[in-house]
């Protein structure tokens, strides 16, 4: 529940956050092996920060559900330190890529794990893959032959001879890798696999690739002389979490605790070993201790049945918001307490693509359209009456406090006119359907007016504000918008409902 409540962070924040609620930064710190404890998850923290920065909406089941795909298709690679002296640096083929080293050894060179088995080799005949005609490395794709197939045993042939293709493929794939690897080195080169691995029931055979730079050296390689795993007898078993005290400090320690046990029984006992009145006090104590434990416990269970209906408001709020607060709050405290990924909308993603259109027209670097639905709006816009103006600012942020919470205003546009400032924001969605949706959606307006205030230092008064609905090439101005002393209140009543 309380993870819940955090998911109006940032991806970036709230991933740290899960991080440090599950204790996986001090789990890994706490192993006295490792020399950077801390590189997988900030390497992890690195891939993050890219999607959200390359993503206008990182929420977070979108980015749980590209993890999963990634996880399939993307090659995410162990973060890699500089070579030290007297170390030696274990990687991926994939990372080795453009480095070299003196000495370089190749592991694991054993058939069905490198090469690999091809066990996938159906390509995109599988459930859910794009046909190889679609994809833009297509020419150096396997084909498969199925124009001229009449019969269903030709059709059957044709998806057969397609498999041995993709093996085939995958093989030459897994032959490059092993060029890579082993143009790694500038001086010496270490080939090795094992007949045995942990599990293995049957004795392995060497890699094809092995057996080639053997066959190429005039090398023999040793025979197996074992018929049973001998790795079966010297498994390394390891538990997790790790403690935390780590293994040295463990043993001192309990060590010192015994002492201490040891000197407490010989305090509260007679010479005759038989215990005191002072060691029935101190059985007492430690019942009513664990008494006065059980009654904690069931108290914050109570108070977590008390606080399950409560809703607790997100410090940052965005000001396009504010108006789902004030106006349907009940819908919107429902969301906070189970919150859910919302559904991405062709109209959302139209109007995030306007408004970069917007700022890059402003900022004289606008670039070609290709998106079809886009254009309609583009023109309409051409003929309004900003398109030829001179903005004084483009996608400003101003952050407004308001008590306990801090509203992010992303202002569209900021103009001057002869009686001070106008402030536009543009709508790619429909015009108000009465006075009430107006109302509501003047909500906005009135916080930007606020916020610009503030910041610039103009009088409140000299700020108009208005609404251009791009589709209908229609100005909406509201009129009145409400003072900061009626925003207060107004937020004021939604904290109160909030806390009850």
């Amino acid at each position: 529940r309380s993870m819940r409540r955090q998911t109006g962070l940032s991806l970036t924040e709230y991933v740290r956050a899960v991080e440090q609620e599950l204790w996986l930064d001090i789990e890994v710190s706490a192993n006295p092996r490792r020399k950077n404890p801390l590189s997988h998850l900030n390497a992890f923290a690195n891939i993050v920060a890219n999607y959200s920065a390359n993503n206008h909406q990182p929420y977070l089941g979108a980015f749980l559900d590209w993890l999963e795909f990634a996880d399939q298709r993307e090659k995410f690679e162990v973060p890699t330190a500089n070579p030290e002296a007297g170390l030696v640096q274990v990687l991926t083929i994939h990372a080795a890529k453009g480095l070299e080293w003196d000495n370089v050894a190749i592991a694991n060179l054993i058939e069905g794990d490198f090469p690999g088995d091809s066990k996938n080799s159906s390509g995109w005949l599988g459930v859910g893959k794009l046909p190889y005609p679609l994809r833009g490395d297509s020419q150096a794709l396997p084909k498969w032959q199925y124009l001229q197939v009449s019969t269903q045993p030709e059709a059957k042939e044709s998806v057969e001879a397609f498999k041995l293709a993709n093996k085939a493929h995958q093989l030459k794939e897994e032959l490059r890798l092993m060029y890579v690897a082993v143009t790694r080195p500038k001086a010496n080169l270490l080939l090795s696999g094992s007949y045995w691995k942990p599990g293995n029931a049957k004795v392995r055979q060497p890699s094809q690739f092995l057996l080639s730079a053997a066959q190429h050296l005039g090398l023999e390689l040793p025979e197996n002389q074992l018929e049973v795993n001998p790795l079966d007898d010297h498994q390394l078993v390891e538990s997790w979490p790790l403690d935390p005290l780590g293994e040295k400090h463990r043993l001192q320690l309990e060590g010192a605790k015994e002492q201490v046990e040891t000197a407490l029984t010989n305090v509260f006992q007679g010479t005759a070993g038989q215990p005191t009145p002072a060691v029935s006090s101190t059985t007492r104590f430690s019942s009513a201790r664990i008494l006065a434990d059980i009654e904690l416990l069931l108290g914050e269970k109570d108070q977590a049945v008390q606080l399950a209906n409560r809703v607790q408001l997100p410090v940052r709020i965005q000001a396009s918001r504010f108006k789902d607060y004030i106006t349907d709050f009940e819908n919107l405290a429902q969301k906070i307490r189970r919150p859910m990924p919302a559904r991405p909308y062709q109209e959302t993603r139209d109007g995030t693509l306007f408004h970069t259109w917007v700022e890059q027209h402003y900022a004289g670097r606008v670039t070609e359209v290709t998106n079809p639905s886009l254009q309609p709006l583009i023109e309409t816009f051409e003929k309004s009456r900003w398109f030829n103006e001179v903005p004084v600012a483009v996608e400003q942020e101003i952050q407004l406090t308001m008590g306990g919470n801090t509203f992010i205003c992303k202002i569209d546009a900021v103009f001057a006119t002869e009686s001070g400032i106008e402030i536009v924001d543009w709508k790619t969605g429909k015009p108000p359907a009465d006075s009430d949706d107006l109302a509501a959606k003047a909500l906005q307006l009135a916080l930007y007016r606020l916020a610009y205030s503030k910041f610039a230092g103009v009088p409140i008064e000299q700020i108009g504000a208005c609404f251009y609905f791009v589709k209908e090439g229609l100005e909406v101005s509201p009129g009145s918008l409400l003072t900061e002393s009626e925003l207060l209140e107004l937020w004021g009543a939604v904290v109160n409902r909030a806390k009850a």
